[in-house]
């Protein structure tokens, strides 16, 4: 779990106005979505690798699956 944020942020996030903390809301989903993309690119490359060598395992390139 990511720890977005810390108690002392917590605790001025509260006291902060109404449209600083929609600014803080944006950036925080702006963090979010760029991680989740990152991560869905790096699970799309290990699933293409992985197809690969299970393709070439399957054929009996042993060798060349690792």
């Amino acid at each position: 779990m990511i720890s977005w944020f810390s108690t002392s942020r917590i605790r001025a996030y509260v006291k902060l106005s109404t449209k600083k903390q929609n600014k803080v809301k944006l950036g925080i989903d702006q963090r979010y979505s760029e991680q989740r993309s990152v991560l869905e690119s790096r699970l799309a490359t290990a699933r293409a690798c992985a197809k690969r060598a299970h393709r070439l395992y399957t054929r009996g390139k042993k060798e060349k699956s690792k």
